[in-house]
């Protein structure tokens, strides 16, 4: 500031009342750079928090403290310096003044958001579960979202928190901890089998993974499965396993009938997709013989391999109406399955015809 508006301005604190010769002396000693003798002249005035501010804006940290002690505010002047360290990137120290400030939420935040993770667990282990029960519980997230389930079980047990220690068990796949936890605690044995039965399946483990849906009351899931199954068995073309699968669906629809002799809406849903089922299931049985019959060129050729091979044939063609089941080739089937004139083939032309195959 130039000499002539430092002048106006003290003139200007001399009509209004405000003028105090110390404070004009540690601001002279100011801008001569005697910093330390002008914080003591601040001080001597009363008012100290001048000088914590001065040595704040010069980054003069230890001096800012000494006077803070004389009545500046410390837990102020270490929120601006945890401030300072943010904006330079030094997280960890930045961390520990916040906590040294009791600004205990923002110290985690800034551990967990950029990894520093043994001082998280250093600060976790330090807090009290009643005081600081958010900050305990931050800690955690930060743990979890680490993958670091043994810190993350150290802190919720802490809490005291059985819940959501069954749920850091599912989410990072610790399912024996999180079964043996629900032999004592029961109540929560219901959080666990449908994660585990998703965990199964995504591992391909689908037997296990049916069951786990039946005990999490979830029959439609474990269907689903059996309907994944059939699929991709129709892809690869093991027609033996679909009819399997297929029964199955058949079987596990029957089960969901409360009612069959006044069902209601579900009920009759239920039943058609059990004749379905168990329809699609014969036919694939029966093609699954024809398709052997097609593939594998060292097939049976005595007694009756033939006729049973035709007479699979008939049995698909009259059970099937106007279905095209997937994978099922009905024509070539028939065709390659007569070789000894079983049938006459203007007599094949007319059934194919008929099945618009």
């Amino acid at each position: 500031m130039p000499l002539i508006e430092l002048l106006q301005k003290y003139e200007q604190e001399k009509k209004s009342g405000e003028f105090n010769p110390l404070l004009v002396k540690a601001e002279v000693l100011a801008y001569q750079g005697k910093f330390t003798e002008a914080g003591e002249v601040l001080k001597s005035a009363g008012r100290p928090e001048k000088a914590v501010e001065l040595f704040t804006i010069l980054r003069r940290w230890e001096d800012a403290d000494k006077f803070s002690v004389g009545g500046g505010n410390r837990r102020d002047l270490l929120r601006r310096q945890a401030q300072i360290a943010v904006e330079i990137g030094e997280w960890e120290k930045a961390g520990d003044l916040y906590y040294a400030a009791g600004e205990y939420n923002n110290a985690v935040e800034l551990y967990g958001a950029h990894g520093k993770i043994d001082k998280l667990v250093l600060r976790c282990r330090e807090m009290d579960k009643n005081e600081h029960e958010e900050a305990i519980r931050l800690s955690a997230f930060y743990f979890r979202k680490n993958n670091q389930h043994a810190y993350a079980k150290e802190a919720y047990l802490k809490l005291g928190d059985i819940k959501a220690l069954m749920q850091l068990h599912i989410e990072l796949a610790r399912w024996d901890e999180a079964f043996l936890l629900a032999k004592t605690n029961p109540e929560f044995n219901s959080l666990i089998h449908q994660p585990y039965a998703e965990w199964l399946e995504k591992n391909d483990r689908f037997s296990e993974a049916q069951k786990e849906y039946k005990m999490a009351n979830r029959p439609d899931l474990s269907m689903r499965i059996l309907e994944k199954l059939s699929r991709n068995a129709t892809l690869e073309q093991r027609f033996g396993d679909v009819g399997g699968f297929l029964w199955n669906l058949a079987t596990e629809n029957l089960r969901l009938v409360k009612n069959a002799k006044n069902p209601d809406f579900d009920d009759t849903k239920h039943l058609e997709r059990f004749q379905e089922f168990n329809l699609l299931s014969e036919v694939y049985y029966a093609y699954n013989l024809i398709h052997e019959f097609i593939e594998n060129p060292f097939h049976h050729t005595g007694g009756n391999y033939q006729q049973r091979v035709f007479n699979a044939c008939r049995f698909i063609l009259s059970k099937l109406g106007s279905r095209s089941p997937l994978g099922v080739r009905l024509y070539e089937s028939i065709l390659l399955s007569n070789p000894t004139g079983l049938i006459d083939f203007q007599d094949l032309f007319v059934l194919c015809t008929c099945q618009n195959l």
